[in-house]
């Protein structure tokens, strides 16, 4: 009374009923094939039940497996942790610090006055003496010295120039060297000494002064 066709899906056992042949599934249907793959295994109905790290749900066609940069969402895509990036791939740490934020794709991004960009390790604070360059070095302003510290301030004068570190260097007939302050101009009545002093030269006096030219004969002396 049980017709029961034997096809490539299903044979029939001796009450008619259909027993579905390897790989098709449906209870007496056999109408649904489903074989095991390394990636998913298959239910009573032929559903596919995806192995572990395999997304999304009855499809099983992308692998993620969670590790210690991202976890997996529920179509397998990568959900970056903390401080992981780009989106997606969180192949790139970087964690925010005192210097540096950090872009989409975990680039750092250097907070107000920290150089050079990208690195963030140097800092370098613009002032009324210096400026800083593109490696957070001081660049001094004009008439501030000192290399990178532009500590030190000196601005040329008619009596003095300025050197590398900012010391004055004296024009000709300034004296002391380092001050400049005191101008001494060699005449023939006298030298100039270190200090910028008058040093009579002979037969001019008063010493400091050498107004007063007497030279000693046989009737006086000076």
């Amino acid at each position: 009374t049980v017709l029961c066709d034997e096809t490539s899906r299903n044979t029939c056992n001796d009450k008619g009923g259909k027993v579905c042949k390897v790989n098709y599934y449906q209870k007496e249907e056999c109408t649904v094939f489903c074989e095991e793959t390394s990636s998913y295994s298959c239910n009573e109905e032929g559903g596919k039940v995806c192995k572990a790290n395999y997304y999304p749900e009855e499809e099983c066609t992308v692998f993620c497996e969670e590790t210690s940069s991202y976890t997996c969402n529920e179509e397998g895509g990568k959900v970056c942790k903390a401080n992981y990036y780009p989106e997606e791939e969180c192949t790139v740490f970087c964690e925010e610090t005192s210097s540096y934020t950090c872009n989409e794709e975990g680039g750092k991004v250097c907070k107000a006055n920290y150089y050079p960009e990208g690195e963030c390790t140097v800092l370098c604070d613009e002032t009324s003496r210096n400026t800083c360059n593109d490696k957070g070095g001081k660049v001094c302003k004009v008439n501030y010295y000192q290399k990178e510290e532009c500590t030190v301030f000196c601005e040329e004068t008619s009596s003095y120039s300025c050197n590398e570190e900012g010391g004055k260097v004296c024009k000709a007939n300034y004296y002391p060297e380092g001050e400049c302050t005191v101008l001494c101009d060699e005449t023939s009545s006298y030298t100039c000494n270190n200090e910028g002093g008058k040093v009579c030269k002979a037969n001019y006096y008063p010493e400091g002064e050498c107004t007063v030219l007497c030279d000693e004969t046989s009737s006086y002396t000076c």
